[in-house]
């Protein structure tokens, strides 16, 4: 089992929907830190990634991914998904756990350094940080947009 089983190239299409079927939590997250509506926040990260990529289970979008290289030794990932995620996570869970893995490891050979900040109010992508060991050094009280806690999350692959 492979993430590259469930990921395609991410298409313009693939941005509308996630955008109309985008998790509350992740609504809540893109505007406290930047302001920006679901759309925008897509449209914005996907411009900015040198790589993503879209998850998809029976033609619904999951989620989309991306990467964007600060550094030859340091990336930033980012992933945001849809309210297909729950449905797919009950028949699929370890499927998602796994794949998601297999990906960040992969971006953790090619960046020594992965890292990127989360909403502290986001309790189940803090969980799902910390099953990928993503490490959690610094809250930021006043972070972003609304000027609210959020969490520098990393992972160094030492060498």
């Amino acid at each position: 089992m492979s993430y590259r089983e469930y990921s395609r190239p991410y298409k313009e299409w693939h941005g509308t929907e996630l955008a109309e079927n985008m998790r509350q939590v992740d609504i809540d997250e893109v505007y406290a830190s930047t302001g920006h509506t679901p759309l925008q926040a897509v449209l914005s990260s996907v411009e900015l990634s040198d790589e993503n990529f879209t998850f998809l289970h029976e033609s619904k979008v999951v989620a989309i991914a991306g990467i964007r290289e600060v550094n030859e030794n340091s990336a930033v990932p980012w992933m945001l998904c849809t309210n297909a995620l729950e449905d797919f996570k009950k028949e699929h869970r370890k499927t998602f756990y796994i794949c998601t893995k297999q990906w960040v490891d992969d971006m953790n050979e090619r960046y020594q350094m992965l890292f990127n900040y989360v909403d502290a109010r986001n309790e189940v992508t803090i969980r799902w940080l910390k099953h990928l060991k993503f490490e959690f050094p610094k809250i930021i009280e006043d972070y972003g947009f609304e000027k609210i806690p959020f969490y520098l999350f990393m992972r160094v692959r030492h060498v």
